[in-house]
């Protein structure tokens, strides 16, 4: 929408077997990591924001540790996200859904603007995998070495 990105992921494990809470690596959860590719001012860095969403419903924003000036604008932002755990009724998947106000993250939204992007997936059952949209060498919110996504 004109107002929000949207992202839904489907993430197929078996919902009895969910470790529900939320701490990132130790639960299941799914994080999704967005910077403005624009944002170029010199001597900047712009915010990279993680929106870590828990299979038990918490979600929150995040800093990466070479951020920490950027903290309370991430946190800020994390708390305008809407965000839903949906579990499947047969129980062999969850869904998280984000609505991430453009606002939060200081965008003026435009068709054709870029933004780096990422997705990671903590998925605990089955032993336990680690799953990202691309990978980047390091964290997934190193989204410079990630995807990017082009506005409509």
């Amino acid at each position: 929408d004109a107002d929000r990105l949207l992202v839904a992921v489907l993430i197929p494990a078996p919902v009895d077997e969910l470790r529900l809470g939320n701490v990132w690596g130790q639960y299941d959860g799914l994080e999704v990591c967005i910077r403005d590719k624009q944002d170029t001012v010199v001597g900047r860095r712009p915010p990279t924001f993680v929106f870590r969403g828990f299979a038990d419903g918490v979600v929150r924003g995040e800093v990466p540790p070479h951020e920490w000036g950027n903290e309370p604008r991430v946190r800020q932002a994390g708390e305008a996200v809407e965000y839903k755990a949906y579990m499947d009724t047969a129980g062999t998947f969850w869904t998280a859904r984000f609505a991430i106000p453009f606002d939060a993250l200081d965008i003026s939204p435009t068709p054709g603007m870029e933004l780096w992007f990422n997705i990671g997936v903590r998925r605990t059952t089955g032993g336990g995998d680690w799953i990202a949209l691309a990978g980047t060498g390091g964290p997934n919110h190193q989204v410079e070495n990630a995807a990017t996504i082009i506005l409509e």
